[in-house]
């Protein structure tokens, strides 16, 4: 007989534009885990719509979280509280994950096998942490980087900032670097860069600190960022001040009609590349006009 375990969770109707900001705030919330459903994954939602569907550890967080989000969402926006029963099927979703294959990298999670040893392999446990290379966020800023590898003008030390599951730090190493500082907010993330560190033997080559730009003294020729609008809001000006006098950031986390938005949040830089993945982007900026 298969156990059943129930798990307080809250169900969040809003557009699909909206839904990465509330992820982050269902996340800032306490949300153990959240799944989106829209017009493109196997449990559809309608278009230009989103179901955001969060996790918590127990009812009171549950119901604190859902007295937030009715004070601060978009009165469009439809929240409630369910529980949500599993009958066993809750590590299925790992199905759902597939290998990453990119020019230089293949990403894989430890419960799949790589589908092209000639690449390298890059293997993340997201744990509670954003990233497995899945997201067109995270790939573009990849492909940023290896066009950088394989014009040789991808150097040694790099920044990343915002790292999650440390996946881009990770790359980063695999793809030639010697070191990379990676930090985060969040001390989970740290953890678990940490840990998807060791598991791809690169460890002695990322510090991994919980922390912001803001707590940052020294310069790099490369920055990476990929967080989101509102982030770039509040801490763009601390990010720049991380990059050297000739160097560049990888900018993502964006949607395609918020790139002029957040390139306003950069005096002093001019967008050198911009390129797309499914109505998300990610933007080149360097220091000058």
């Amino acid at each position: 007989m298969t156990r059943q375990t129930t798990t307080p969770c809250l169900r969040l109707l809003t557009t699909v534009p909206s839904a990465e900001a509330l992820s982050w705030q269902l996340d800032d919330l306490g949300a153990l885990a959240i799944e989106q459903q829209d017009a493109t994954t196997m449990h559809k939602a309608a278009a230009n719509r989103a179901v955001l569907i969060a996790g918590f550890a127990d009812g009171v967080g549950r119901d604190q979280a859902l007295a937030a989000l009715r004070a601060s969402i978009d009165p469009s926006d439809y929240v409630e509280a369910v529980d949500i029963t599993d009958d066993g099927w809750g590590d299925a979703w790992r199905a759902f994950f597939k290998p990453v294959v990119l020019s230089m990298i293949e990403v894989t999670t430890p419960w799949m096998q790589p589908t092209r040893p000639e690449l390298q392999s890059v293997i993340i446990d997201p744990g509670q942490a954003f990233g497995t290379g899945g997201h067109a966020t995270t790939r573009l800023i990849l492909r940023l980087l290896e066009q950088r590898v394989s014009r040789g003008t991808c150097p040694e030390r790099l920044l990343d900032v915002g790292t999650g599951s440390g996946i881009l730090a990770i790359c980063a190493v695999k793809l030639g670097a010697t070191r990379v500082t990676a930090v985060d907010i969040d001390e989970e993330c740290i953890a678990q860069t940490q840990k998807n560190a060791q598991r791809n033997g690169v460890a002695a080559h990322i510090d991994a600190a919980v922390g912001s730009a803001e707590n940052l003294d020294d310069t790099w020729d490369l920055v990476l960022a990929n967080i989101d609008l509102a982030a770039f809001r509040s801490c763009a000006e601390a990010i720049a001040r991380t990059v050297s006098p000739t160097g560049e950031a990888l900018l993502s986390g964006l949607l395609v009609d918020q790139v002029e938005e957040c390139l306003a949040c950069w005096p002093g830089f001019t967008a050198t590349q911009t390129i797309t993945d499914d109505g998300w982007a990610a933007v080149v900026v360097r220091r000058g006009r």
